[in-house]
């Protein structure tokens, strides 16, 4: 009889209770469900109005439990899987769908998904930025061009998940692809609405995280034989970083946009060993091909 209203269901020690019976049942303290409903409840704290002392309390039970922000076991685990060759192919595929989209030979819904899936990705690796900065960047506000015809991508802090901003130009052939795609695919996925989103949907809202994540699955897996997310595009930038510049974690930290370097390491620390022993096997057959010859 005492949950009269959202704000008695919302109090702290309701919502703790609550928790930590998810926790028994699931048995994660932080992330996952109990993460989860901690942010449900702070929404609807909003919502309702509640007193700020209340709104504040609710926010700090979910900063505490929403768990670390480094890259899952099942994401490492890919990322070991993940070589050069994967990689190469993966930086090559955005050319790979543009031609493909020519020579469909017409412009309509195939060839402009695939445009679409070739910018989308091209700005994941230039950016080096999540998924979601990406698929809500407005042309009006986000994406600046310059007169020497180069364009650059510019992302409040507020807007970007460790606070910084993102200030990066794009490489001239990804400046040439949204343009592309700007002029000649993009009105096929708007509405009617004046929204000035880089990659519009119906409804007058932008291109969906999921929508994306899977399309860009979908077409890794078939073109480059391994499905390929958006945040493994972020570690592949990382093995790029690494494979030009060895060692040079810092130089990983300030691309990626990682506040600390130690989670750069725990991206990477598993993933070298494997590189390292490539090159070592290297070594070694030259070494036998050294052999060879003065025998």
């Amino acid at each position: 009889h005492e949950l009269t209203d959202l704000a008695a269901l919302l109090r702290s020690d309701r919502v703790i209770t609550v928790l930590r019976r998810v926790k028994a049942r699931t048995g994660r303290s932080s992330g996952g469900h109990v993460a989860l409903i901690a942010i449900v409840c702070s929404l609807a704290g909003q919502f309702a109005h509640l007193p700020e002392k209340q709104l504040a309390e609710l926010q700090d039970i979910e900063k505490k439990v929403r768990g670390g922000r480094e890259m899952g076991e099942r994401t490492l685990h890919r990322l070991e899987n993940l070589d050069f060759s994967h990689v190469g192919a993966l930086v090559a595929l955005p050319d790979r769908l543009l031609r493909l989209a020519r020579a469909h030979a017409k412009i309509d819904v195939t060839s402009a998904r695939l445009v679409r899936a070739a910018l989308f990705l091209s700005l994941l690796l230039d950016t080096a930025a999540r998924q979601g900065n990406i698929v809500g960047l407005d042309l009006d506000r986000d994406v600046l061009e310059a007169p020497s015809g180069e364009i650059s991508i510019h992302i409040d802090g507020s807007k970007v998940k460790n606070s910084e901003p993102i200030r990066t130009a794009l490489r001239p052939r990804t400046s040439e692809l949204l343009r592309y795609y700007r002029d000649t695919f993009r009105q096929m996925h708007a509405s009617d609405d004046g929204r000035a989103w880089l990659f519009p949907s119906r409804g007058g809202k932008h291109w969906a995280q999921t929508a994306a994540n899977q399309t860009l699955q979908d077409l890794t897996a078939r073109y480059i034989g391994m499905p390929i997310n958006p945040h493994l595009v972020r570690a592949a930038v990382g093995l790029i970083l690494e494979q030009s510049h060895p060692g040079a974690i810092g130089l990983v930290r300030d691309v990626l946009g990682h506040r600390n370097v130690a989670t750069t390491e725990r991206y990477y620390r598993r993933a070298r060993p494997q590189a390292s022993r490539q090159l070592y096997h290297d070594a070694l057959d030259r070494q036998l091909g050294l052999k060879g010859r003065r025998q």
